[in-house]
């Protein structure tokens, strides 16, 4: 059993590679997702993950992705037209004058606003 079935979160959220693993559990766990500069591309390494795919096809997966603007690790405009082009949804919210790292309060007003 992982331990997402075990644990059961009601959202996930992760940064980075986290954001790219998070979208990858969300979606086969059909779990609510925020992601903040997912590494869905332009990884300085390439880990070795097995391709989740969903247990069932999920129309309804709508995860919130964070893009910071002045983000120069993963660039934006790359993430914004991989996620343009995927098979689910998005809700994007680009964010000036934000970088790759994530200050608290920007998380907080963040989970403040899509958790409920």
């Amino acid at each position: 059993m992982y331990i997402v079935e075990k644990f059961s979160p009601d959202v996930i959220i992760g940064s980075s590679m986290g954001g790219h693993v998070g979208l990858m559990l969300a979606n086969y766990y059909n779990i609510e997702a925020i992601v903040f500069n997912p590494a869905i591309h332009s990884r300085s390494i390439e880990p070795k993950l097995d391709r989740l795919e969903a247990k069932e096809p999920n129309f309804n997966f709508q995860p919130v992705v964070i893009l910071g603007l002045e983000d120069d690790v993963i660039n934006p405009l790359i993430t914004k037209e991989i996620l343009d082009d995927a098979l689910f949804y998005c809700d994007i919210e680009e964010v000036e004058g934000l970088g790759h790292r994530i200050p608290f309060y920007v998380f907080v007003d963040i989970y403040n606003k899509y958790v409920k």
